[in-house]
């Protein structure tokens, strides 16, 4: 299956539009810079989840090649 682009800038004004795996549903994501502590946002019709945004940065750091446990 080829992957889509997600259509928005990913902000609350224009947040990111996606669909799930199978694509029968369509939610939407953003960043919230302004929440504490930072968020990412997933609405999937009246559900709200939260990701903290640290735990993507934390992610991204651990993916990397060069990465080493302490």
């Amino acid at each position: 299956m080829a992957a889509q682009e997600a259509k928005g800038a990913g902000t609350r004004e224009d947040p990111w539009v996606l669909r799930t795996p199978p694509g029968s549903s369509e939610y939407i994501a953003f960043r919230d810079d302004t929440l504490d502590p930072p968020a990412l946002v997933v609405v999937a019709g009246k559900t709200e989840v939260r990701y903290r945004l640290r735990c993507l940065d934390d992610l991204h750091a651990m993916l990397r090649p060069d990465f080493r446990s302490s």
